[in-house]
């Protein structure tokens, strides 16, 4: 990939393979051919607390509608691919970088200070 942005986050994957253990998949190159699914949205201050967590409410099945892909291998047998991924990847390695939001924000503050 001669993106620099790709090239990054590859290397940072890769990382796993230094660290090893049983947390990590054996697929540490994914980044390179997952698809993601990304939605954009004007919305207004006094609205995006809503906006959020309705957003949190319908992420699941919009991952696994859009953004997933089932793959049978040996060890690997899942019809949420993208999620597996993601999770037993570096990425998985901070817990806020991966799954739902486990509550509704209340506020702005709330927000800020996850």
């Amino acid at each position: 990939m001669k993106y620099p942005r790709y090239q990054m986050l590859m290397q940072y994957l890769s990382l796993s393979e230094e660290i090893g253990g049983d947390f990590f998949h054996r697929y540490p190159d994914y980044g390179g051919y997952i698809c993601g699914s990304q939605v954009q949205l004007d919305v207004s201050r006094a609205n995006f607390i809503q906006v959020i967590n309705t957003f949190n409410q319908i992420e699941a099945a919009k991952a696994y509608l859009f953004a997933n892909s089932e793959l049978t291998a040996e060890d690997f047998n899942t019809r949420i691919s993208r999620d597996r991924f993601w999770e037993e990847s570096m990425h998985g390695l901070l817990v806020e970088n991966v799954g739902v939001n486990p509550y509704d924000f209340t506020d702005e503050e709330d927000f800020f200070n996850i």
